[in-house]
């Protein structure tokens, strides 16, 4: 919450702009702080208090944050192609295009989870049969 809060003052009372394109102080210190807020909240449910109902894709990620890694680095291009093509109708629902890139963000995010589960399966399978033979 300080790291927020420091990048909050730094911002508003000494005009140090949060950017991300160019990692301002503010910019660092705010998404730290929510950052560190987030997996502070995440850890007392899913540890603290047992909750782990609807947790199945942190435990997804958390294992396999390598190959997440690599997929969205290595496979931006056509995974970004692919969110557009699933996106690409919204505006025409919507009525505006002013949601657009949070629709081809989510539509990345669900590509890079269903390409990921694929990974993950195909792993288990493949560990399954070395050991049953």
């Amino acid at each position: 919450v300080a790291s927020f809060l420091l990048g909050l003052v730094l911002e508003r009372a000494f005009g140090i702009p949060a950017i991300r394109q160019i990692y301002t102080l503010s910019f660092v210190f705010m998404t730290a702080g929510l950052s560190l807020v987030l997996f502070a909240v995440l850890y007392a449910v899913t540890d603290i208090w047992k909750f782990r109902r609807g947790t199945g894709w942190l435990l997804l990620y958390g294992s396999c944050s390598l190959v997440t890694w690599e997929l969205s680095v290595f496979f931006i291009k056509p995974v970004l192609v692919i969110g557009e093509r699933l996106a690409g109708g919204m505006p025409f629902l919507l009525g505006t295009d002013r949601y657009q890139p949070a629709i081809v963000g989510f539509w990345y995010a669900v590509v890079i989870t269903v390409l990921l589960v694929i990974w993950y399966n195909a792993k288990l399978n493949a560990s399954a049969e070395k050991g049953g033979r």
